[in-house]
Order: C-alpha cells, then sequence, then structure tokens
C-alpha cells in the first residue's frame, strides 16, 4: 500500500508539472499536392509578422501540451501548393501593398486565417495522436475586392509506434491532408479562372 502511495504520488506530481513540449507542423515537401493543371494568373498570399510570429499551445496526452508556430511552419506548404496550382505566388505580409501588386502582376491575393485543434487518448505520452488543421480563406481581386471565399480542413493520426522518433507526425499529416483539399477547392473554382 505504501509503494501505491509513492507512485499516486510521484504520477500527481509529473501531471501537475506537465508542460508545453514544442514540435513542427510542417508537411514534408514531398507530401505536398503538385496540380496536374495550372490558372494563369499571379496570385499574392498574405502571412503578416504577427501571424508568423504567434506561438499556440494545444493539449497533446499525458496531460502535456504542445506548443508550435502555424502560420511560418505552414508558410512553405501554402506557398508551394499556389505555385503548383497557378503561374506564380507571392509572399505578402499586408493587402495593402499596391506597389507590390503591380510589379508582380498579382491578379488575386490569397488571405488565409488557420486554426488548429489537437488531442491524444494516451495518458502516457505527450505527443498528439490528432491533429487537425483548418484553413479560412478569402481571395481578393487586385483592386481588393472579394472574389471568393471557403474553408479547407485537414486532420492527420498517427500511433506511439509511428510518431517514436517525430513527435509532429499527426500535424504533418493534417498538412498534407489540407493542401490537397485546398489545391482541390481552388482549381474547381470558376470565379479564378475567369
Amino acid at each position: 500500500m505504501r509503494n501505491l502511495n509513492l507512485i499516486f504520488s510521484i504520477l500527481s506530481a509529473f501531471l501537475l508539472t506537465a508542460c508545453a513540449h514544442p514540435i513542427v507542423i510542417s508537411p514534408e515537401p514531398s507530401s505536398l499536392p503538385v496540380a496536374t493543371e495550372k490558372i494563369s494568373k499571379n496570385i499574392g498570399f498574405v502571412i503578416s509578422p504577427a501571424d508568423r510570429d504567434r506561438q499556440i499551445t494545444s493539449p497533446g496526452g499525458g496531460g502535456d501540451s504542445v506548443s508550435y508556430v502555424p502560420y511560418r511552419d505552414l508558410e512553405f506548404g501554402l506557398y508551394s501548393t499556389l505555385s503548383s496550382i497557378f503561374s506564380n505566388a507571392v509572399p505578402m505580409t499586408t493587402t495593402a501593398d499596391p506597389k507590390k501588386i503591380s510589379e508582380q502582376g498579382l491578379k488575386f491575393i490569397f488571405v488565409p486565417t488557420i486554426q488548429t485543434t489537437s488531442s491524444s487518448e494516451s495518458i502516457l505520452t505527450w505527443p498528439p495522436t490528432f491533429f487537425s488543421i483548418m484553413i479560412d480563406y478569402t481571395v481578393l481581386d487586385s483592386a481588393g475586392t472579394q472574389v471568393l471565399s471557403g474553408r479547407v480542413l485537414g486532420e492527420g493520426r498517427a500511433e506511439f509506434s509511428e510518431f517514436k522518433s517525430d513527435f509532429g507526425l499527426s500535424a504533418k499529416r493534417a498538412g498534407t491532408d489540407v493542401f490537397n483539399k485546398l489545391k482541390t477547392k481552388l482549381l474547381t473554382s470558376t470565379e479564378l479562372k475567369n
């Protein structure tokens, strides 16, 4: 009984001191979508400095949390996906940049809002076994008028035997899923082809 109390005390102390573990949620470049057709127009995409540096903390397993910077981690995936769909994709920090819009010949400006969730069924390991990434987006024309809006949700799962060497694996799979769905949505949007 004394040993049981000791084990319970240690476990309680461990759970009370649970912390946020840093992970990277960038999907593997080789998993990003490649479009077989292109929209012959240039597009800018906006990630503000504040968004790029924003750190998020969400639940992991074992009472712990994970922390990450979603806009920074997903920026390359967004660039790669948009570059695959459009003639050119140009990073921007604001929609109010008429000089860049003119110089780069941007027909559209893509403005994303990223939300994430994570969870784990494990009480012993901290990496999340489930991760979701939702991108709400607005597409503006070069004059700033909205031409399209939409939402894509990507989900990823990973088991302990898979993520012991890659703690952000479920998040990376969610990133692959969300960018594939974004590719499909944009390529089937008639508003972007007119």
